[in-house]
């Protein structure tokens, strides 16, 4: 499994909210990148499995970053980064 765009977005997203203090849901996270929440909800679990983040989906408000904020232009012209 490995860190798409897609996935670093999602993952940026939760660590942005986080650190500015915000409850992070899979809702929140679906109204900030614009997309709808299953979609979300699939990549949060990809991020749970890399180890990224943790999360209980059973619980409320449980997504919580596990990693450093990495900016999406140090990635230079890559498409994922293999974890």
């Amino acid at each position: 499994m490995n860190l798409t765009q897609a996935r670093l977005r999602i993952l940026n997203i939760v660590m942005l909210l986080h650190s500015h203090g915000f409850t992070v849901t899979v809702r929140s996270v679906a109204e900030a990148n614009g997309t709808n929440i299953n979609d979300v909800y699939r990549k949060l679990k990809a991020l749970r499995k890399l180890g990224l983040i943790t999360w209980e989906p059973t619980i409320a408000a449980t997504i919580r970053p596990t990693c450093v904020f990495i900016p999406a232009s140090c990635l230079g012209d890559r498409d994922a980064i293999h974890a």
